[in-house]
């Protein structure tokens, strides 16, 4: 039997050996969760809690320490299956960046193609995943809305708050430093989770680093408080440095990112793609070290076109091809189920300073 780069076991695998880009906050904050067999996938979530053990009289019986209650939910992630057709046109010219004299003939461009577009669909799902992660962050809620699909999963997060006008950071005599000390220390207390990073929207940096407070102390002589010195740009966030400040111990970051909301509520695109911004304005987010969420993925249900059976794929993407006729073209699709999920409810905390 010839080659067929086109079978979908054959395109799992090439799937496998995509690069997929990284992204800020996808890549720092979570990890690789599970790929279930099943569609609904099974959801733990805790909100910390510390137990001491008990004092007991040496000739009375111990006591039974209950076990630490997490949450368990069962929740069935929407399907993404974003696609692209490649048409006898598309094999017949040279593509971008590709030599005309060059001798390559429509099978071999057919394959570039597909390698080509495969890692462009992959991109688009991992920017939706950026995209979760930045929802569950700033609003302990992931909404899933497209054509045929409404559905929210609320973790009921309640570490969020608005500042008043009088505690904004552009206002007079507001200390930043103290703002951040209690926050931190009330996700320790709830949580037992240090919180070790902060990430600022733009405007949220300015105003930190131009607050009176903030600046007489960062310019005091022979204190250490963690160069604020902005190193290279890292997957779209700036590296600013290291607070060192009593209580806080906090590396400070920036994140400008954008991504485009392509898509309507009802499936259609939209002409002028509208900007949403990974972190809002006027927001900072305190987040833990180590990785605190989790990316897991439902399985996927596809038609086998020669058993005409349904074959179900535990996998984070699944990549089939069909064709149409009268044009003639072949189909690449790309499905994944990806839902992002926190370790603790109380582990982080989300202040809004202006």
């Amino acid at each position: 039997m010839a080659y067929d780069p086109f079978a979908t076991r054959k395109l799992i695998k090439t799937q496998q050996a995509i690069h997929q880009p990284r992204t800020f906050l996808r890549d720092t904050f979570t990890r690789m969760g599970e790929a279930f067999e099943t569609e609904l996938i099974e959801i733990h979530t805790r909100k910390g809690r510390r137990v001491t053990a008990p004092y007991v009289n040496e000739l009375l019986p111990g006591k039974v320490v209950r076990r630490l209650g997490f949450v368990k939910d069962y929740y069935k992630p929407a399907l993404v299956k974003p696609l692209r057709p490649t048409t006898t046109i598309d094999i017949e010219k040279a593509g971008f960046g590709e030599n005309v004299y060059g001798a390559i003939s429509p099978a071999e461009r057919a394959e570039r193609i597909l390698t080509e577009d495969q890692a462009d669909l992959d991109d688009s799902i991992t920017r939706l995943e950026e995209k979760q992660i930045s929802q569950l962050i700033y609003t302990g809620k992931i909404t899933q809305i497209g054509e045929g699909v409404k559905q929210e999963l609320d973790f009921n997060f309640t570490n969020k708050e608005v500042l008043s006008s009088s505690e904004r950071w552009s206002s007079a005599g507001v200390n930043p430093f103290k703002q951040l000390v209690a926050r931190k220390a009330l996700v320790q207390q709830k949580s037992g989770v240090n919180v070790a990073r902060a990430v600022f929207a733009q405007d949220a940096m300015d105003a930190f680093l131009s607050n009176e407070i903030v600046m007489n102390y960062l310019n005091k002589i022979n204190l250490t408080v963690g160069k604020i010195d902005p190193a290279d740009e890292i997957d779209g966030a700036t590296y600013v440095g290291r607070l060192n400040y009593p209580g806080l111990g906090l590396d400070l970051w920036v994140y400008n990112e954008i991504i485009d909301e392509d898509w309507n509520e009802d499936g259609t695109q939209k002409e002028n793609p509208e900007p949403f911004k990974l972190v809002p304005d006027g927001t900072v987010a305190l987040l833990p070290s180590g990785q605190p969420f989790s990316r897991h993925y439902g399985a996927v249900k596809i038609l086998n076109p020669n058993t005409k059976k349904f074959e179900v794929y535990a996998l984070p993407r699944v990549p089939r091809i069909f064709v149409k006729e009268e044009p003639d073209m072949r189909v690449l699709q790309l499905l994944s189920r990806p839902i992002v999920v926190p370790d603790d409810v109380d582990g982080w905390y989300v202040l809004t300073v202006l």
